[in-house]
C-alpha cells in the first residue's frame, strides 16, 4: 500500500473529529485545525479520543501504536493537538502494529 500523505491522514482525522462531534452541542470558537486541542478545545473525554484513534485506523487501514502518542515519561499527556495527532500518524504509517497486551 502506498503511504498516505500528511494532508490526506489530516482529512481522515477531522473527518472522525467531526463524526465524534455530531452527536455533541458544542459550539468550536476557531475551525478545526492542526493547533486545535483535543481535551482543551474540543472537550473529548478519555473514551471518545480511544473512539477516535479506532475510528482512524479503521478510515486510513492502519494500525498506529498510540500508547506512544498519548504516554509521556511514564504518564498520560494531559492534552495532545490535532497537529501532533496528524505528524504522528504520517511518521508511524509504516510502523508494525502493537502486539495486544494482558490486562
Amino acid at each position: 500500500m502506498d503511504n498516505l500523505t500528511q494532508a490526506q491522514i489530516q482529512d481522515a482525522v477531522l473527518l472522525c473529529i467531526q463524526d465524534i462531534l455530531a452527536d455533541t452541542d458544542l459550539e468550536l470558537e476557531e475551525p478545526l485545525g492542526a493547533a486545535t486541542m483535543l481535551n482543551t478545545d474540543l472537550c473529548l473525554t478519555s473514551v471518545e479520543a480511544m473512539e477516535l484513534f479506532a475510528m482512524l485506523d479503521l478510515r486510513l487501514s492502519l494500525r498506529l501504536p498510540y500508547e506512544a502518542l498519548v504516554m509521556a515519561d511514564g504518564q498520560y499527556r494531559d492534552e495532545l493537538t490535532v497537529g501532533e495527532l496528524v505528524e504522528f500518524a504520517f511518521t508511524h504509517q509504516d510502523a508494525p502494529a502493537p502486539r495486544p497486551q494482558a490486562m
